[in-house]
């Protein structure tokens, strides 16, 4: 089966890590779904989790 690289919308993108924190899923199902690589969405939710790391600052007394 070819695989047809694309970009994944706002809507799927959100979609996507809502999928993640629910547990529910495997890499290989979500981008069969959405028809990205694997990569694709180990990246995103890579990129997801480092910018809540850096938005969730804490205070260091």
């Amino acid at each position: 089966m070819k695989m047809v690289y694309r970009k994944l919308s706002r809507r799927q993108k959100k979609e996507v890590i809502e999928l993640f924190y629910t547990g529910s899923f495997l890499l290989k199902e979500l981008a069969q779904k959405y028809r990205v690589s694997e990569s694709s969405i180990s990246l995103l939710i890579t990129a997801h989790l480092k910018s809540r790391k850096f938005t969730t600052k804490e205070k260091n007394d």
